[in-house]
């Protein structure tokens, strides 16, 4: 025994495992204890059939590995973590030589001392099979140093990869979305873990599916397109369309000067009718029209009617009209545009307000097919044109808009032009 609790022997010292930048909990499909390696990176060496990295086999952590045989145990009762090369067994050299000569350890340029293997093979035949043994692990362990390297080159080329599940790769910035979008962007080790074991199991999901030749579903292939043509607007065009366009002044009263018509607010007019629904009965609309100039000649008389506009019909309303939304209100309806309402009596109201000249004037008694009318214009508002200082904001959002159209257009007509269709024969 050395100093160390090691039998004297050949031991080689495991290779240190560079640190990393995040501290990642330990996946259980990688170990079970804890580690300051991302699951990728628990071991150098990955596994040669899943593609799942396996844990190293110089970790003190697993208790439960057999005890090799011959290995001591401790006063503990657990087996003294060794390295996995082994004594060459009775050799027949002195216990001194053996320690000194025998001892196989790492140099600081990478390569192995191998001293004192001549004085073991001068042993007698009781050591040549032991350390034909002792040379072919040594062989196998240079190997797998070879391979360390190969993926640390790996490693390198494939900065931020955390595991792989078959053909499916996960990288850092995978973990680093999902947390956001699930986990409102924490980082601790119990939300590291659960992320980690969400994107496991996405992975493992993703492989079989692919495995089971999924990948070029119609709807998988409809659904990734989709998503790709989003994510190449949000890359490459949406930034653009967020910075406002220069819209100058000038151009905006060009605009102005070539629209006025949009920004001439048309005339208005109040009105109050009386109105008796006639229908297609030849006598009742001679009925009506005889009842109807009663009531105009009556209004024209009555002074209290005839120089105040402003009462309509006023007492008339409720003898003379049969148009239930005005009749108890002097036969007030409102305001009217010269286009008047979407209904038809609307627009025939409409359309006989606005032949009258002056306010406070009657209409003659005319019949419609809608009905036998007697209109009176009790006020009115002319046409005004909007100034360019009041439209100018609205003028501005229009023109930015249709910027902003015209650079999606050419957007889009970019791609389609950098990539032609080439057809399949169909025979």
């Amino acid at each position: 025994m050395d100093s160390g609790g090691t039998p004297h022997g050949a031991r080689i010292l495991p290779p240190a495992i560079s640190p990393v930048q995040r501290t990642y909990p330990a996946h259980p499909l990688a170990s079970s204890s804890k580690s300051t390696s991302p699951p990728s990176l628990i071991s150098k060496c990955p596994s040669r059939t899943t593609g799942i990295r396996t844990p190293s086999p110089f970790s003190s952590t697993d208790r439960r590995r057999p005890r090799p045989r011959g290995v001591p145990r401790s006063s503990a009762g657990r087996s003294i973590p060794q390295a996995p090369f082994f004594s060459c067994g009775n050799t027949g050299v002195a216990p001194e030589k053996q320690s000194s000569a025998a001892s196989i350890r790492p140099r600081q340029d990478g390569r192995i001392k191998t001293g004192g293997l001549q004085e073991m093979s001068r042993s007698g035949p009781r050591a040549a099979l032991p350390c034909s043994f002792v040379v072919l692990v040594i062989l196998l362990g240079v190997n797998s140093c070879q391979e360390n390297a190969e993926t640390d080159q790996a490693l390198k080329k494939k900065p931020g990869e955390l595991f792989r599940v078959g053909s499916v790769v996960i990288h850092e910035a995978d973990l680093d979305h999902h947390l956001r979008q699930h986990y409102g962007g924490q980082s601790d080790d119990k939300t590291l873990q659960a992320g980690l074991d969400d994107l496991v199991r996405r992975a493992q999901f993703a492989q079989e599916a692919i495995d089971a030749g999924l990948a070029t579903d119609p709807v998988i292939n409809a659904e990734l397109h989709r998503l790709l043509e989003r994510r190449l607007r949000e890359s490459r065009l949406y930034p653009r369309l967020k910075q406002d366009p220069e819209v100058s002044d000038r151009r905006l009263r060009e605009i102005y000067a070539s629209q006025a018509g949009r920004f001439q607010s048309p005339e208005t007019r109040q009105v109050a009718v009386l109105w008796l629904d006639s229908g297609p009965s030849p006598e009742k609309i001679r009925r009506y029209e005889n009842r109807l100039s009663e009531a105009r000649l009556f209004a024209l008389e009555n002074r209290a009617i005839a120089d105040h506009p402003e009462k309509g019909f006023s007492i008339l309303g409720a003898d003379y009209s049969e148009h239930s939304a005005s009749r108890f209100r002097g036969g007030m309806v409102g305001w009217l545009s010269k286009e008047g309402s979407l209904d038809p009596w609307g627009k025939a109201l409409a359309e006989i307000a606005f032949k009258i000249e002056r306010k406070g004037e009657m209409s003659p008694v005319i019949s419609r097919k809608e009905g036998v009318f007697l209109v009176r214009l009790v006020d009115l508002k002319p046409a005004v044109k909007r100034t360019f200082e009041a439209v100018a904001t609205s003028l501005l959002k229009e023109e930015r808009d249709r910027l902003r159209k015209e650079l999606e257009q050419e957007f889009e007509d970019g791609i389609l032009s950098q990539h032609p269709v080439e057809w399949a024969d169909r025979e």
